[in-house]
């Protein structure tokens, strides 16, 4: 098949079809890893981590939500 009825049939340029048919493999993308807000903190999370390795790294929602029963659904719901 033709390189340019292929570029027709992807809708791509026929120098992208040369470009990928001389390549060794599928194109890669590579980024250098970039700064978060997080990254400021990370080091001293970590280190809360190690010291307290049974604390769980994400909280759990159903901790927040113990002792939460029907009652308390009910009273907020009525209360406004």
């Amino acid at each position: 098949m033709p390189k340019a009825q292929i570029a027709a049939r992807l809708g791509i340029s026929r120098t992208t079809v040369v470009k990928a048919v001389a390549s060794d493999g599928p194109p890669r993308s590579e980024r250098k890893p970039a700064a978060t807000s997080f990254t400021p903190f990370e080091a001293r999370v970590r280190a809360l981590l190690d010291e307290t390795p049974d604390m769980p790294a994400r909280p759990d929602p159903a901790d927040r939500l113990a002792g939460m029963g029907p009652s308390h659904l009910r009273a907020t719901h009525m209360a406004g």
